[in-house]
């Protein structure tokens, strides 16, 4: 009997599995390479330990689907993966690749994306001091953006796992109250940004339940993420590392269970961009 699966943010049992990172099945060079990881990794696994590495490589693999809602637009990625899994993928290859180190090299501030952002949602900061909480910070570059712009006391808490920015950090006065989320935090906070980082996490209510407790009432909630909509997986997009494949629709579902309502909506480039208020 064919197993039937239920979308986590609309309820519907209307789910496709899609190939993931390889979204049309094609036996490319990508596709083989993670088939023969399959086959060789435990057999090397019984004599070594030197590819535990390179295990969580191939951590992200074609050879596993996206459950994607033909009702909504949500997907997620099927394997099951550990929080351990998670961070150690990240630990030990994504900031190492992919974070840039920023103290010491020419920053560009503020960046397009910074400036947009801070349009984006500037007419619904509230005309009073700020305490704000980015998540998945990086250099931090839209929150210190709207502290440069606003005309109010305006206080920075970043949630950040790369080790790369704490220069920044200290000479921006900005603090690390985390460095993965969820975290037991004391604060609330008027202003919470996420740009590009839940489509990175293990369970997106929980984050979503976690956020909105540090919420003041009438905070806002800011979510930038990748926009997947049914174009995207026509494409063979790589995917990596994304659990998460979300749509206006599907994101604003996935708010509404926790109580968010939507303030604005826009699509900029490929991403989707949401302001939320509890």
């Amino acid at each position: 009997m064919r197993r039937k699966y239920c979308c986590d943010a609309c309820g519907s049992h209307e789910v496709e599995l899609i190939p993931y990172g390889n979204h049309r099945g094609n036996a490319n060079w990508h596709f083989v390479k993670h088939l023969v990881a399959r086959i060789v990794l435990p057999l090397v696994r019984l004599f070594s330990n030197i590819l535990t590495p390179f295990e969580y490589t191939n951590l992200f693999s074609p050879l596993y689907q996206i459950g994607y809602c033909r009702s909504c637009g949500y997907g997620k990625y099927m394997r099951k993966i550990t929080a351990q899994e998670l961070n150690h993928y990240y630990q030990s290859r994504y900031w190492n690749n992919v974070r840039e180190a920023v103290v010491g090299k020419q920053e560009v501030f503020p960046d397009e994306r910074a400036i947009s952002q801070y349009r984006f949602l500037k007419p619904f900061l509230p005309q009073s001091s700020l305490k704000i909480l980015d998540v998945g910070a990086g250099p931090a570059k839209t929150t210190r953006y709207i502290r440069l712009k606003h005309p109010y006391p305006t206080q920075i808490d970043v949630v950040e796992p790369g080790s790369n920015y704490r220069k920044l950090y200290k000479r921006e006065k900005i603090s690390i109250v985390a460095k993965s989320f969820p975290s037991k935090l004391d604060n609330k906070y008027d202003y919470i940004h996420t740009s590009h980082y839940l489509e990175h996490v293990l369970d997106v209510d929980k984050v979503l339940v976690e956020l909105t407790k540090l919420m003041k009432k009438h905070a806002l909630l800011y979510i930038e993420v990748p926009n997947c909509g049914k174009e995207y997986f026509m494409g063979n997009s790589r995917d990596i590392p994304h659990i998460h494949f979300f749509t206006k629709k599907s994101l604003i579902l996935l708010g509404k269970k926790q109580g968010l309502e939507l303030v604005k909506s826009e699509y900029y480039k490929k991403s989707l961009r949401l302001l939320l208020t509890s």
